[in-house]
């Protein structure tokens, strides 16, 4: 009998995302002379980039490849709920604005418990109308809410940094559920 669960994960994308993995740990490690962006840090990336190792071409260039390929099936990127759908903004939040005038490339949206779980009480997590249901990448299940997106896009590699909004555990939750780092922030310091 078929599972109707929206955790339902199919026997070919998890071989997938284990193939994935499998291929990914051969690859070489950060050197001078081969530089991997898969896995680098911030202080990586920016020593890359001062060694000529790295241009930001080659950065996006990576990060879209994988998103493209992971992100149909873990669903990290662009949801939301459909009352927003065409909707356009005036101008970029203010963390955006001053992220992007340090340097920062912008890749796109994370996706979010709709509304944070205030819809619906017993909505699962990372679940959205227009993304659908996102996924853990370690065990393509429950991705923690409601800033899911954010973690499952830091722990597929899928971007090096996120951001996310935290309400009542909305970053702590999922950081924990996809194995990545949460830094706490305050007020105006990014």
């Amino acid at each position: 009998m078929a599972s109707t669960s929206v955790y339902a994960f199919s026997f070919l994308q998890f071989i997938f995302l284990i193939l994935l993995v499998t291929l990914s740990s051969v690859l070489p490690a950060t050197s001078e002379k081969q530089f991997s962006i898969k896995e680098a840090t911030v202080d990586d990336l920016q020593l890359a980039f001062k060694r000529n190792q790295l241009s930001s071409r080659k950065l996006v260039e990576f990060y879209l490849t994988r998103i493209q390929g992971l992100n149909p099936i873990l669903r990290g990127g662009v949801g939301g709920s459909y009352a927003l759908l065409g909707s356009v903004v005036p101008r970029d939040a203010g963390v955006v604005t001053r992220l992007r005038k340090a340097g920062a490339i912008t890749l796109g949206k994370a996706t979010l418990s709709e509304w944070s779980h205030y819809r619906a009480k017993n909505a699962p997590n990372g679940w959205s109308a227009r993304g659908g249901q996102g996924k853990n990448p370690y065990t393509g299940k429950d991705p923690g809410g409601s800033s899911s997106g954010s973690a499952i896009s830091v722990a597929a590699n899928m971007v090096t940094v996120s951001l996310g909004t935290d309400t009542a555990g909305s970053i702590l939750i999922p950081s924990d559920y996809n194995s990545v780092l949460k830094l706490p922030k305050k007020y105006g310091t990014i």
